[in-house]
């Protein structure tokens, strides 16, 4: 009983090993490591040529406005976005964004599912309670007295 676990220990242990050892590259793609680089590379490094790159160069124009800029950023902007529109469910969001940011949102949210309403109504007709006389005999005994 006091060797089976080592048992255990020492199959789980050549089984590591061996998965280590029959660990296999691809066929076709030999590992490679790039220049001041020590990780391998075992995917093709394709390099862009000059016929491919798109140069943009974006310019700033002259005249700018600072005052149409701040102005729009102070703007409150108020806007409706539907989230969902079918014959179950609409969800729709108000919002007002002013400065850059976010300020309230109110959601609506309406169930578009028909539904049936059953109802039942039922009729109890009560009698008003009247004076009635009631006879009886009791008969009683405690530990103290009969």
């Amino acid at each position: 009983m006091k060797i089976t676990p080592w048992i255990i220990i020492i199959s789980l242990g050549l089984i590591l090993f061996l998965q280590i050892q029959c660990h296999h590259c691809p066929q076709g793609i030999a590992p490679r490591t790039i220049k001041g680089d020590s990780i391998a590379v075992p995917y093709p490094v394709v390099i862009a040529g000059k016929d491919n790159l798109v140069i943009i160069h974006d310019t700033i124009p002259g005249l700018i406005d600072s005052a149409k800029i701040f102005q729009d950023y102070y703007y409150k902007i108020f806007g409706n976005l539907v989230l969902a529109n079918d014959s179950n469910i609409y969800v729709s969001m108000d919002y007002l964004v002013t400065q850059n940011r976010l300020v309230w949102v109110k959601p609506k949210i309406q169930n578009k599912r028909k539904t049936v309403i059953i109802q039942n109504t039922s009729i109890i007709s009560l009698d008003k309670p009247s004076n009635k006389y009631y006879a009886g005999i009791g008969i009683g005994r405690s530990p103290v007295s009969f």
